[in-house]
């Protein structure tokens, strides 16, 4: 047995087929995440930047300063000329794509201003007025 389709009279006094409601778009779906709380943190001072095929790859690298126990600065400069190089040890690399990269920036930006602001109201803590 066929559904008969609704109809509707216009101003005019025509039938018309009834046009069915437009489709509302799926609410966002928040899936809550497990963050971890054992995630060890490693020291980085060193980072080396590449671009890929919609991806930037950050390396994050540890480079240890060399013990100089040289007595003068002619010394420390020669056994600075005879090192050859530094190891870096690698502490991380992410691959994160392109168009995420605005919004990591300005997260970082905010957290470095939000803790800037801490640290330079803690410098001046205690000092009279």
């Amino acid at each position: 047995m066929a559904k008969k389709k609704a109809t509707r009279k216009t101003p005019s006094g025509d039938s018309r087929q009834a046009k069915a409601a437009p489709k509302k778009a799926p609410a966002e779906l928040m899936i809550p995440i497990a963050w971890p709380t054992d995630l060890q943190a490693v020291y980085a001072n060193n980072l080396l930047v590449q671009n890929d095929e919609g991806v930037l790859i950050l390396s994050f690298f540890q480079v240890n300063p060399p013990y100089l126990t040289a007595d003068s600065v002619e010394q420390r400069q020669e056994a600075l000329a005879n090192l050859g190089s530094l190891k870096a040890i690698p502490a991380a690399k992410l691959v994160i794509p392109l168009d995420r990269i605005p919004k990591i920036i300005e997260v970082i930006q905010q957290r470095w201003e939000k803790g800037k602001q801490g640290f330079e109201d803690a410098e001046h803590e205690g000092e009279a007025d």
